[in-house]
């Protein structure tokens, strides 16, 4: 643990209620009770909630697990080095985060976790208690549209509507989604035609329903992302999307957004990590760990929009006090002002 114990006076407290006490007539259990709370105080004070349940879950996988295997976990930097783990195949929501945290030797890592899975009673408390950073998808604010859509098949990018409102209900970025298609939206040409970013597969069937993706603004996300690693944290994240059960150990496609997430901070490294949980024998295989060159830019786009507020804010500081100096001086003439008037009338 950095930094050492806080409070181990705690501990030698303990040790000497439990041999000093029952001699001079204190009841024994009396004084085991007493150790027992002060030990346990030491405990919460210098054990976070998420390293208990970490330790609790650690010791569930050796009973669950008939073997355990971890390849090349010498490659990972030492924990209080920021590290982003992108781990591959995704098959278990629930114990792939462990396994990952087991192989990798470390317990300061922070999931990327989609945020409505967040927002369930049991399953949001666990990755809060997990420190999980939340990342909003558009699938999970995906909503019906109005009418229907048909694509046109002369260039397979015009998207035409029937009783639609794509002016209202959708703007450019937006994804839309129909008969097991999903597209980017270009532009929105009118409330019954817009254009797609690529061509989609060529229509089949009559007129259908649809559903509209919302693009999400992923700026906090990436916020609470830079914080963990300025800690000296590790970020971890499934580039699958989701968990999905496949036969052997296959990686499907990245989900959408999720190449977006392999940039961090400059000379941050990064561990490729591959966990397949199949037959209770679960084997992580480590890659080489890849230093970032250089900052994404998005990260460039932050720097410059806290530049500009810190600019702005020190012009508002200077402004301010050019202010209060100019009241300052009104003041101190319109009071001289006073006195030489009170001079003039009283010779």
């Amino acid at each position: 643990m950095r930094g050492g114990y806080r409070h181990i006076w705690l501990l030698w407290t303990a040790f000497a209620v439990v041999a000093c006490l029952p001699p001079i007539a204190v009841p024994p259990l009396l004084a085991l009770g007493l150790s027992a709370f002060l030990v346990m105080t030491f405990v919460c004070i210098n054990i976070s909630g998420k390293q208990m349940f970490v330790s609790l879950m650690f010791g569930i996988l050796d009973v669950f697990f008939r073997e355990f295997v971890a390849r090349n976990q010498f490659k990972v930097p030492l924990e209080g080095t920021p590290v982003i783990f992108v781990c591959a195949p995704h098959a278990n929501q629930f114990l792939d985060p462990f396994v990952v945290m087991c192989g990798v030797g470390r317990s300061d890592v922070s999931f990327l976790t989609a945020a409505n899975s967040m927002r369930k009673r049991f399953v949001g408390a666990l990755a809060r208690l997990l420190q999980s950073i939340p990342v909003e998808r558009g699938q999970d604010l995906a909503f019906s549209g109005t009418g229907r859509v048909w694509l046109s098949p002369e260039d397979g990018r015009t998207l035409l509507g029937r009783g639609t409102r794509f002016t209202e209900q959708l703007k450019p970025k937006d994804a839309v989604a129909w008969r097991g298609v999903t597209a980017q939206v270009e532009s929105v040409l009118s409330d019954e035609k817009l254009t797609l970013q690529e061509a989609a597969p060529p229509p089949t069937g009559e007129w259908s329903e649809y559903k509209i993706q919302p693009r999400v603004d992923q700026s906090l996300m990436f916020v609470e992302v830079y914080k963990a690693l300025g800690a000296g944290k590790a970020v971890a994240i499934f580039p699958e999307g989701g968990s999905h059960v496949r036969q052997g150990p296959s990686v499907a496609p990245a989900a959408q957004g999720g190449h977006r997430h392999h940039g961090a901070r400059r000379d941050h490294a990064r561990a490729r990590a591959a966990a397949a949980a199949g037959a209770r024998r679960p084997q992580l295989l480590l890659g080489p760990p890849l230093p970032l060159a250089r900052l994404p830019r998005h990260r460039r786009a932050l720097l410059r929009t806290r530049r500009a507020g810190a600019a702005l804010r020190a012009r508002r500081r200077e402004q301010a006090r050019g202010d209060r100096a100019a009241d300052g001086a009104r003041r101190v003439g319109a009071r001289v002002g006073d006195d030489l008037g009170d001079r003039l009338r009283d010779p």
